[in-house]
């Protein structure tokens, strides 16, 4: 349990997977999860260390968005998503 936690909760990977927004909801809350690998191990521990929203702009001239960014794509490159 990482120091200073309340809570814990252990979970399977498809449990997380399944619900993810909730897991960091939680996570966001103070309760720390551990997710168990199929041997029982439990997977490397991360800590959710900024939960602000990022501030518009961050990439300001540093990247630029093309004006034909809403186009269609060509109908060749279209039809390699509905195959």
């Amino acid at each position: 349990m990482i120091k200073g936690s309340k809570k814990m909760k252990a979970i399977t990977l498809s449990e997380f997977q399944s619900n993810i927004p909730y897991y960091l909801m939680i996570v966001e809350k103070g309760t720390d999860i551990v997710i168990k690998s199929k041997t029982n191990e439990s997977l490397n521990q991360y800590e959710l260390k900024n939960t602000q929203k990022r501030p518009m702009g961050l990439a300001k001239r540093i990247f630029t968005i093309p004006d034909n960014f809403d186009d269609s794509l060509p109908e060749e490159i279209e039809n390699l998503f509905y195959k």
